[in-house]
């Protein structure tokens, strides 16, 4: 249970991936309630939230400013998954004022599609699904969690996911990032398929103030994979940064 926005405490905004929601989360929406302020926002067009998908990386992390503005919110930490890393990166790019730490799972300064994939998308989806399901799992995952992801994918409006994609494909911040200052914190899972460990690495490499860490039994979706294991490394990330 949410037990309310508490201001004496860190607050951590989670940015979920392409296709994703709040569901992506809710293994760190319980996980750390009580610990830090929990914050999960769907993007417009995905899970409840209204509006159309919006065409950028830097197009997203605008409507998120926003919302923080709106919402009073207080320095944070930012927390971006896949396509919501590459949010995460534009915003922190933009905003640098906004963030108490960034920590990017999962992605990468550039984030290609598969030709075939964006191609399957628009004219095979359900085939386009089995795809995704696949590379996001760590090969010994439980069948009903693949189960489970597909038929909720099945359920997602292709053209949003199609977009989603498209984003992530347009995405191209491998000459700036290295100008991120905050303090960082890049996750990956060993067995990531989909943005291979090569791409955190390379975040590492160039992002002067970051630590990596490697998440050995997970593939694309360390938060659901080895839930508490990634919760653990984020709360301590929190706390050191936040005694700096």
């Amino acid at each position: 249970g949410n037990k309310g926005f508490q201001p004496e405490r860190d607050s951590i905004l989670l940015i979920h991936g392409a296709a994703g929601s709040r569901l992506s989360w809710l293994d760190q929406l319980r996980g750390l309630d009580g610990e830090v302020n929990v914050l999960a926002p769907e993007l417009p067009g995905h899970g409840d939230s209204e509006g159309d998908p919006l065409e950028s990386a830097r197009a997203y992390a605008e409507w998120l400013e926003n919302l923080a503005v709106l919402m009073e919110l207080p320095r944070c930490y930012v927390l971006g998954h896949s396509m919501g890393g590459a949010i995460a990166i534009e915003w922190a790019l933009s905003r640098p004022n906004r963030f108490k730490g960034l920590i990017l799972s999962g992605t990468g300064a550039r984030l290609p599609v598969h030709p075939q994939l964006l191609a399957d998308l628009s004219s095979r989806f359900r085939e386009a699904v089995k795809t995704i399901v696949e590379s996001c799992f760590a090969k010994d995952a439980p069948k009903e969690l693949l189960e489970k992801s597909r038929s909720l994918l099945e359920r997602r409006p292709p053209a949003t996911m199609y977009r989603d994609f498209m984003v992530c494909n347009e995405f191209d911040a491998a000459d700036r990032v290295e100008h991120i200052e905050i303090p960082t914190l890049i996750i990956c899972g060993a067995l990531d398929a989909m943005n291979p460990p090569e791409y955190s690495r390379l975040l590492h490499a160039k992002i002067p103030n970051s630590e990596l860490t490697s998440l050995e039994h997970s593939g694309h979706m360390p938060m659901i994979e080895e839930s508490q294991v990634y919760n653990r490394v984020l709360l301590e990330f929190a706390r050191h940064t936040s005694s700096k």
